[in-house]
């Protein structure tokens, strides 16, 4: 975040896609089918839309199968709705 703006940091959205990528490759491991949807999430973050990469993210979380990819899908939102 950057001082009293509501517009995020550099870092910040620096760290969110990061954590995009991991999503992405423990997504790639356990539900393929679902990748493709990750690319909305990170043109989003990149447009500091986050209340709707924060809705996606939840929406994705919900539909993958327990286990890593999932919780790196919550840990994503968790960081998104922190801001």
């Amino acid at each position: 975040m950057s001082g009293t703006s509501l517009k995020p940091a550099a870092s910040f959205v620096s760290a969110l896609q990061d954590k995009v990528a991991e999503l992405t490759a423990l997504v790639d491991l356990e539900a393929p089918e679902l990748v493709s949807e990750i690319d909305r999430i990170r043109a989003l973050i990149s447009e500091g839309k986050l209340t709707d990469a924060s809705e996606l993210v939840s929406d994705l979380a919900l539909r993958l199968p327990v286990g890593a990819a999932q919780t790196s899908a919550l840990e994503l939102h968790d960081l998104i709705d922190d801001f």
